[in-house]
């Protein structure tokens, strides 16, 4: 590992310097470490007391497509300056990360970012649905990884499995979505304005997809939620649909990602997981 991120580093110094900017700082600022093993961040003090933030893609196709998307952004999201091979240069911003207990007063300006995120025109050609089969696949494969590691039992497994299936909708509609929308990547500078300072892995996918892991990574009070939403139906043109379906896959992949890479977080997801299916279950009884 120690190798790779000297090589990493290498290229982001390199970048940095063919720009102008002589790099006298490098501090890995991702927040597994060398455990995240990709697109590692880094925050780059230079000689002239600037201050920005490089990431490496670790391929320069990954960088240019997100470096693409995240031209015109609202400026709430952390600017792209300069794509360079691997590795993109965006603005430092300064502030005050949202802590627990003051995070849920901002989920109604939150939500608004992520509608009006979802609510960007498509590029001219690109469909605006798609095929639901490549997450169904992913959500068995989820499972099955978690059974064979023993921290889920084929009874709950197949209880999940079947939920999927019957909330699966076959087809969902697309947009410019985040894939990390919540807390732990936000927060308000000394203006008092929000910020979304992580923006590593925008695609075009299913908008209800970003808005299920949300609802997983950043746990709210249902009255905090309903705000968000209200802000979120503010921007967003459409409705949630799926939501059973979406937060079944979404939280199997946070189920996976956890035991991998942050085993401590586990249980509590495994938690959310079971809460997803007690209502999936009341939604279909509900069902006419």
């Amino acid at each position: 590992m120690a190798s790779d991120l000297s090589q990493v580093e290498a290229e982001i110094r390199g970048v940095l310097q063919r720009r102008g900017s002589r790099p006298r700082r490098l501090s890995l600022v991702s927040p597994l470490g060398e455990r995240k093993g990709m697109r590692y961040a880094y925050r780059v003090d230079t000689d002239d007391h600037r201050i920005l933030k490089a990431r490496h893609f670790g391929t320069a196709d990954e960088a240019r497509r997100v470096y693409e998307l995240r031209r015109g952004l609202d400026g709430a999201f952390a600017p792209a300056l300069e794509c360079c091979g691997a590795v993109l240069i965006e603005a430092w911003v300064e502030g005050e990360m949202l802590g627990m207990s003051e995070a849920e007063a901002w989920a109604q300006p939150a939500g608004v970012l992520l509608g009006r995120l979802h609510a960007r025109p498509l590029a001219p050609g690109v469909s605006s649905a798609c095929d639901t089969a490549r997450w169904s696949e992913a959500s068995s494969a989820d499972l099955d990884l978690l059974e064979h590691a023993g921290v889920m039992s084929a009874a709950r497994g197949e209880s999940l499995a079947a939920a999927v299936r019957r909330g699966d909708p076959g087809r969902a509609r697309v947009a410019l979505i985040h894939k990390d929308f919540c807390a732990e990547n936000m927060l308000v500078d000394s203006a008092g304005a929000l910020h979304i300072i992580d923006t590593e892995q925008l695609a075009i996918e299913p908008v209800d997809f970003d808005l299920a892991w949300t609802w997983h990574r950043w746990p709210m009070s249902p009255a905090a939620w309903a705000r968000f939403m209200v802000g979120y139906r503010s921007a967003a043109p459409l409705k949630p649909a799926a939501q059973a379906y979406w937060r079944i896959v979404t939280g199997l992949t946070l189920a996976r990602v956890f035991l991998q890479r942050m085993p401590d977080r586990l249980d509590a997801q495994l938690d959310r997981l079971i809460r997803c299916l007690a209502d999936a279950a009341e939604r279909d009884a509900s069902a006419p």
